[in-house]
């Protein structure tokens, strides 16, 4: 019996001790497997966007500079103080527009009346229409070169209308006037009588009309300025002479322009040219007759100076034909706002026409003819 249990408790230690490596060997794997798995799972970040991370500039301190001390040298360098107040709120400034009518009146002693009125009257934006009239003259007791009285009066009435219309390329101009002139001559105080006259009275009309054309394009190649029209002169009553010779009346068409380019800016070329045609009463002592006058030009304009070199040549026909040539030379030096010098050497041709005798004087009589100036 009891070797039998001896027997039976070896077996059961030898079955112990055989499994005991089995136990020994799975421990010691499910302590490796513990390790490895701490291994596999290791936390090791990658930041993959580090390369959008934006940096700030460098900031620069600014560098003040110093500035010099100024030093008042005034008598009296501290000024007394002074308040401004506020502004006012006002509307946008605009341009001021020039007055559109005129009027001015007078009478004095003698009779005397000054008169003129003018108006100018925008049609459309490219018509223009400007309108005036004028009375001017006296009616009074004068002393005779005897010491007589003399009782004169003259009195001119002129009315003008000028109409202009814009184009694209040019400004078409139309215009025209008539003037009236009524006076009396002085009485010889021997005789009671206008010497050599018929009668005292005088009756001067003047009339004009003009048509004319100008460019407004500055990209034209060439620029212009043209006008042609009438002139008319009449005397109602004739100044007879003891030759029984009177001056009548006169026709003028008159014809005038200028023509010019541009070389530069400072540069220009041009030529400008007046024709009249000059047509008298048969009972006239002047004669029918036309004169052409051109005036080629160079110029040349600087800041502070202006240099033109022209000549006039002038043609006539009839009586006084001919060709006539006179320098046409201007420079001029600005020294300041102020101060102007200039040299001129100018010439040309005057018609003694009926105007231009009627603008000197309105008593003025013709006892032969008068030959161009």
């Amino acid at each position: 019996m009891i070797s039998k249990k001896l027997s039976v408790g070896h077996c059961s230690l030898s079955f112990m001790l055989a499994f005991l490596p089995l136990s020994a060997a799975y421990a010691q794997q499910d302590s490796t497997l513990n390790r490895t798995v701490v291994v596999e799972n290791e936390y090791n970040p990658h930041i993959m966007d580090a390369s959008k991370i934006n940096v700030l500039p460098r900031v620069e301190e600014p560098a003040v500079v110093k500035k010099g001390i100024e030093y008042a040298t005034a008598l009296r360098p501290v000024s007394a103080w002074t308040y401004e107040s506020m502004s006012p709120i006002t509307r946008e400034w605009a341009m001021n527009r020039a007055k559109r009518g005129y009027v001015r009146a007078g009478y004095g002693n003698y009779g005397n009346v000054d008169f003129k009125a003018g108006y100018v009257w925008d049609i459309t934006g490219n018509d223009r229409l400007k309108v005036g009239a004028s009375l001017d003259g006296m009616n009074g007791k004068l002393k005779h070169w005897n010491a007589e009285d003399w009782k004169s009066r003259f009195y001119s009435t002129e009315f003008r209308l000028d109409y202009s219309h814009d184009f694209s390329k040019v400004t078409l101009n139309l215009g025209g006037g008539l003037q009236s002139q009524v006076f009396n001559y002085m009485f010889d105080s021997e005789t009671h009588t206008v010497s050599a006259r018929v009668t005292d009275k005088q009756h001067h009309t003047l009339g004009d009309f003009h048509i004319g054309v100008s460019s407004r394009d500055e990209s034209l190649p060439l620029q212009f300025t043209l006008q042609t029209g009438l002139k008319y002169f009449g005397i109602k009553y004739p100044l007879d002479n003891s030759d029984n010779a009177s001056t009548g009346k006169e026709k003028i068409v008159h014809t005038e322009g200028d023509v010019w380019g541009k070389l530069n800016e400072e540069q220009r070329v041009g030529i400008r040219f007046e024709m009249d045609n000059l047509f008298y009463s048969s009972d006239s002592l002047m004669s029918n007759y036309t004169s052409l006058g051109l005036n080629p030009y160079y110029t040349l304009e600087g800041d502070d100076w202006r240099v033109r070199v022209g000549a006039h040549v002038d043609w006539q026909s009839g009586e006084d034909s001919g060709i006539d040539v006179a320098p046409d030379v201007k420079a001029e030096y600005l020294f300041s706002d102020s101060y102007v010098l200039y040299l001129h050497a100018l010439g040309g041709r005057e018609l003694n026409d009926y105007r231009r005798l009627n603008a000197f004087s309105p008593y003025w009589s013709l006892n032969a003819r008068i030959p161009s100036t």
